[in-house]
Order: C-alpha cells, then structure tokens, then sequence
C-alpha cells in the first residue's frame, strides 16, 4: 500500500506492508521535491533534487531498441554496438565469472563502473552496491512513471537478466547492451537539458545563434548541470540573476567559465546552432571529470606532504581543514565522520591516521552532476590493476607474471607468492581482498585500504564486486552523502543554509505545492492474502491515511481542485512529467 503513515514525516510517503500475520511495518524512500526558481536552489539540501529522476519505461525502450540494432547486422546502430563491445571485451575476459561462465550481478556493475570511468571520467549513478540494495525487498512495477538514477542501473540489470532468461548472469552482449543503453539515455538528456535551457533562456531552438547567445546557452548548460538550476521552476530573469550571483559570490564558477571559454575558443567551427552546440556540450560532460581531477590532485599532494606523513598515512594532528578560493572546502570531515566513511585508521593506543588514497577516492570528493553521473577523482591503482590484468588475461595470475607486468621494485614479491599459496593452486586472485592489500603496500599513496564501509563508497574491485545485502537504507545513504556534498560546494563562500537576503527571486514556497516522487510501488514480494485478511489490510491502509495525512493532505488538494475549477493547469514540478504534476498524486 502506498500512503502517508504513522512514523513517517508529514512531508514523506511510506510503503505500509500487511503480513500474513496482520503485522504491519512501514518503509520509505521517497523524496519531496519543492519547486526553487534561480538562486534559491543553490542553497536546497539537495540542490539536484529536481534531476535525479529516470522514468523506467524509457529505459526499457532503449534497452529493447538497443537489443534490436545488435540484430540488424550491417546497421549503423549495429556497428556502434561492434565498436563498443570491442571495448568491453578485454575487460570481461579477466573479469571473475560464475559457475555458468557469466558475470555476477555485482561484477557486471562493476565493469561498468571501469568502463565509464576508464572512457568518459565518468562514476556513473548507482552502480555502486548500495545502488542495488533495495533490489530484496521492493520492485519497480508498472505504475511507477519515475526512479531514482540511483536505483536505475540495477533496475537495468534485472531487466537485462529477465530478457535473457535463464537466470545465469550476464554475458557479453547484455553487458555491451547495458552500457549502451546508459550511453543512450545519458545522451537524450542533454539533449533535453539543451533544449529546455534554450527555451527558458527565450533563444530560437532553430537557426543560426550568435556568438552571445552561445555564450548565454552554454552558460545556462552549465547551471543547470553542474549546480542544479532547476528549468521547471525558473524564467529567463531566474538564470541570469543565478549566473550574476554565481560571478561575484563563487569562485568556482568563474574557474568553470574560463575552463569551458578555453574550450569553446578551441573548438572549430565553433558552435553556433543546437546541433553543434550539443556536440559540444556532450563532449563537454565528458571533459568535466578532467577540470573536477585539480582538486583531487590538490588534496593528495597536500596530504603527501603533511607532517609524519609515511606509508600513505598521516596523522590526525597534522590534518587541517584547507580552503582556497573556488576550491570546495578539504580535510573539513570531522574524526568522527572520517573514520565512519573509512578513511580513519587508530593503533592500539587511539593514535588516529588519516589513509590517504581512501580520502581521495570517498564520496567526499566527487561533485554530483545532473546526468547521469557524479564526477570523483579517478583511482590511480587501476593503471597497476590493468597491467597485471593484461599480461594474466585471466582473473588470476601467478606472482611471477604480476612482478614482470609491474616492473622491477613494484613490491614484495615473497608476500605475493605467500599469497599465492593460499588458495593451493598457485595463482592470485587479481580482483581479491588479499591483492589489493598487497597493492596498497607496494603503491601506499595511490591505492586504497580494504574498508568495511564499502556498499556507498567501493574502492576496491572486492567492494564493488560485493553482495549489496537488503537494506534500503543504504540506498538512501548513498543518495543523502552524494547530496550532501554538492551542497556544501554550491554555497561556496556564503557559509551555506539560506540564499542571502535580496537575492532569491523565486515565490515563496508553498508546501501544498511540493510533488512526491515514488521511487518503487509494490513490496518485492507481495503474500496471497485471505478476504478477510484483505478486508482488514484495507482498513488499515484507510485508518493511517486519515490518522497521519488528512490534514496535510486536504489543504493541497483542495488548491488542487480550485485550480482546476478555474481552468487552470495544475503546477509544473522539477523534472515532473504530466502524471505527477498535481497533488492527487501522491496517491498511485
């Protein structure tokens, strides 16, 4: 049942699940997204709150069109799949595989999440395992018009699994159709983000455009990519007070303007109608990662040089906050937070010390954007990893072939061949817990430690290829730790919380208007139920809707409804399309 219920905050909607045994329990993982035009949405908890939706029917679409181009042998669409299976192959070849000769569900993600990152800079939403946690217990059925991105790539994979029918994990042309399929859908928004950016902006989408209304476009990109405006709720004036704010309050952006201006000045013929101005834009997205990789390179070179720095550790007393102007703020976790998100080592004695390469490649790092993808610092350790995987061309290796890939003074080769022994046959596994720890012995500032923590912020193949177990939340951790960040980046300078006084332009906002977004409908696994027992799960479901969400609900319906008497078309939401733009639909 999906309704408002008690223990669940007024603003939420709660999955409440009658048991055989009339027990009732309440999940959630919603979110309420409220309209903020310009600059206000700069200063929202989530300031891309507005873009991390994805309708599921769309992915299906392309998941099946994609699977008939492979098909029609000799078609464009069919050689761009050759192309890019061509690219995954070498990695699928050394990749672990089960019993029936295929990847994993966790493993397939996890090739994936090296493709992306290896072809674009891109750490593509969700693939990590708590993108997949709430797979166990809740499904996307058919009446769920939008999920979350972090959900999206494991609700491609069940849909991948499902065509191919047999239930024995993925194969190569699957993995080659997913990628392509997130390839797709990644492309069709950018279009869209263009297209509505040039709208709002009041520019002819046909034509020929000037070199100022280029610059005006691209800027508008910019905004909405890389901070979050929401198109939904902001006019022409929003954008441009947004862009004035962004020019005399964050550096940062001044820096992103330069970077992308230097781009545009390189690019020949230059951009001057929509066509050639998404080719740049996709090229772009593809860029980004790049100009982000500076702070990235900033933290570990300050890191590595700290007091008592050794074996890629520094102490926590060494470790200071570091702000510099248009950088987001560094090392500004407290110790609590840093040994939570396992980044934090203690001896026996308490002495606390930060790792170095699991600071640079955690959550904290990564800047979130409106597609697809956050952007976080590459993992140095995988140039080492892919050595190693090239010259075994297997998932195992001996000692012998992973020294001579590595080079001479790589590591310890007696504790790699003790290793090795372990298993009885000789070989390590190149993908294993033990050989990563091996790799951060020998690389200390470039590759990470093992960690516990690891189904929101993986960092070894191990993490990644891991089983996400059950939990919802953790799917909602991985959402809030990813907002998060990107919030404390967007109120650069300003100390963050509220847009100043004067600046936010938008209306004020009015909670009647705010738009639920369901991110699944149904229980994984609904129970037969009696008549009776249907009888009293309907009173249920009746009883907690009236006791928790009349009052909060009526208000906004009967606006709703007075709208509609009137005429009127009921409010647009932030990435809402025409089934959820009205309050009645919090009810699906």
């Amino acid at each position: 049942a999906l309704l408002l219920a008690p223990g669940v905050a007024g603003d939420e909607i709660a999955f409440v699940d009658v048991t055989p045994g009339d027990d009732i329990s309440i999940r959630s993982l919603d979110t309420t997204i409220a309209p903020l035009a310009g600059i206000e949405n700069l200063f929202a908890s989530d300031p891309m709150a507005a873009h991390d939706w994805a309708n599921p029917q769309a992915i299906v679409a392309a998941l099946d069109a994609h699977a008939a181009a492979a098909a029609e042998r000799g078609s464009a669409a069919s050689s761009r799949l050759e192309q890019l299976r061509g690219e995954l192959a070498p990695l699928y070849a050394v990749l672990p595989k089960n019993e029936h000769g295929r990847l994993d569900n966790g493993t397939a993600r996890y090739a994936l999440h090296r493709h992306f990152v290896k072809t674009l800079g891109w750490s593509v939403k969700g693939l990590e395992p708590a993108g997949a946690s709430w797979v166990r217990s809740m499904q996307v059925t058919a009446d769920v018009k939008q999920v979350t991105k972090y959900i999206a790539p494991a609700f491609l994979q069940d849909m991948a699994i499902a065509r191919m029918g047999d239930g024995k994990g993925l194969d190569l042309h699957w993995l080659t159709l997913m990628a392509a399929t997130i390839r797709h859908l990644a492309h069709g928004e950018i279009m869209e983000y263009l297209y509505s950016v040039v709208r709002a902006m009041e520019h002819p989408v046909s034509g020929k455009w000037s070199a100022e209304q280029v610059d005006e476009i691209v800027s508008g990109f910019l905004l909405v990519y890389a901070f979050g405006a929401d198109l939904q709720a902001s006019r022409r004036t929003d954008l441009l007070r947004e862009r004035r704010y962004l020019e005399t309050h964050h550096q940062g952006w001044n820096d992103l303007r330069a970077y992308t201006n230097s781009l545009l000045a390189a690019t020949t013929p230059a951009p001057d109608d929509f066509h050639s101005t998404l080719r740049f834009v996709e090229d772009w997205t593809g860029m980004y990662g790049a100009w982000q990789d500076r702070d990235c390179k900033l933290a570990a070179s300050e890191l590595a040089a700290m007091p008592g720095q050794a074996w890629g550790r520094v102490p926590m007393a060494s470790v200071k906050p570091l702000e510099k102007p248009g950088r987001r703020a560094l090392f500004a976790e407290s110790e609590e937070e840093m040994e939570s998100f396992g980044f934090l080592e203690r001896s026996a004695e308490g002495n606390a010390k930060l790792v170095i390469p699991n600071y640079i490649l955690s959550l904290g790092m990564c800047l979130t954007t409106a597609g697809v993808h956050t952007v976080c610092c590459r993992n140095p350790c995988d140039a080492f990893l892919e050595r190693a995987e090239a010259a075994a061309g297997a998932p195992e290796a001996t000692p012998e072939t992973i020294m001579n890939a590595l080079g001479a003074g790589a590591g310890n080769a007696e504790e790699l061949s003790v290793l090795a022994a372990q298993g009885g046959r000789g070989v390590v596994a190149l993908h294993g817990r033990g050989f990563a720890e091996w790799l951060h012995r020998a690389y200390p500032l470039e590759c990470p430690v093992p960690s516990e923590r690891n189904h929101t912020s993986p960092r070894t193949p191990e993490e990644w290829m891991t089983d996400p177990g059950g939990e919802v939340s953790d799917t909602q951790e991985l959402i809030d730790e990813v907002a998060n960040v990107l919030a404390r980046y967007t109120t650069l300078g300003s100390g963050g919380g509220h847009a100043p006084a004067g600046e936010a332009d938008g209306p004020e906002e009015d909670a009647g208007d705010m738009v639920h977004t369901t991110v699944a409908a149904k229980p994984a696994a609904p129970v037969r139920r009696s008549p009776v027992l249907g009888a009293v799960q309907l009173f249920s479901m009746v009883a907690l809707a009236l006791a928790a969400g009349r009052s909060m609900l009526l208000p906004a319906i009967a606006r709703a409804r007075a709208r509609a008497s009137n005429g009127e078309k009921p409010p647009r939401a932030p990435g809402a399309t025409a089934w959820r733009t009205h309050p009645d639909a919090c009810f699906l």
